[in-house]
């Protein structure tokens, strides 16, 4: 049950006017996004008349469901920026149960209120009880962190928050000082493994409008 991750992206957005990175290119204009993700003249005339437009593209990987989606929002390019980082569309999702930024120097109290919840606990014994394989996206060493918190401590959401969080929290040191190579391959159980950083790499390496805006 390898999950399969859909890329969702959002064309005919106009782009000039906004600040760009040094040493990046010329902004992209919205027919160029339009056609490197997919997109024609008869999906255009959809869009501009209030329709959702979809187009298929190429996946890199097996674990890849790749998709554009384009719909014309009556704001500028700017303005959907600002609200995408102001965190508005998590407080807008009813299905988000908590949200917020975590600080690479000290993820620990970012992470602080990510926990089991007490009516949680078949799913808290289930993780501590964890092994190899699909179920659980853990790497060799984050299984065996898993198994020593099992046996020093009482099976339960408190246990298990603690030692999820601490895991996390290792996460996003290893990523802030490594990057990609930083992040370790998920064990599948009689030597498998499923790596991470390589769906992240292959993301990356079939998002041509962005390498083309931001090398």
């Amino acid at each position: 049950m390898h999950g399969k991750s859909l890329i969702a992206a959002l064309a005919f957005v106009a782009i000039a006017g906004l600040g760009l990175p040094a040493g990046s290119a010329e902004p992209l204009s919205a027919r160029e996004i339009a056609a490197a993700v997919g997109f024609d003249e008869a999906d255009k005339k959809k869009v501009v008349a209030g329709d959702v437009a979809a187009a298929d593209l190429p996946e890199t990987t097996d674990k890849m469901l790749a998709q554009a989606v384009a719909v014309l929002l009556p704001a500028k390019a700017d303005e959907i920026v600002e609200r995408l980082q102001s965190l508005k569309l998590f407080e807008a999702d009813e299905a988000v149960i908590g949200f917020g930024a975590i600080d690479p120097a000290n993820p620990q109290a970012g992470l602080a209120k990510a926990a089991f919840a007490d009516n949680e606990a078949k799913e808290a014994a289930k993780f501590l009880e964890s092994s190899p394989g699909s179920e659980f996206n853990l790497s060799a060493e984050e299984f065996a962190k898993v198994k020593a918190a099992a046996a020093s401590a009482a099976t339960s959401p408190e246990a298990a928050s603690k030692v999820y969080r601490s895991i996390l929290a290792e996460r996003v040191k290893a990523f802030a000082a490594h990057g990609l190579e930083g992040i370790a391959p998920y064990d599948r159980g009689d030597g498998d493994t499923s790596s991470a950083a390589g769906d992240l790499e292959a993301m990356a390496k079939a998002a041509e409008a962005l390498r083309k805006f931001d090398p």
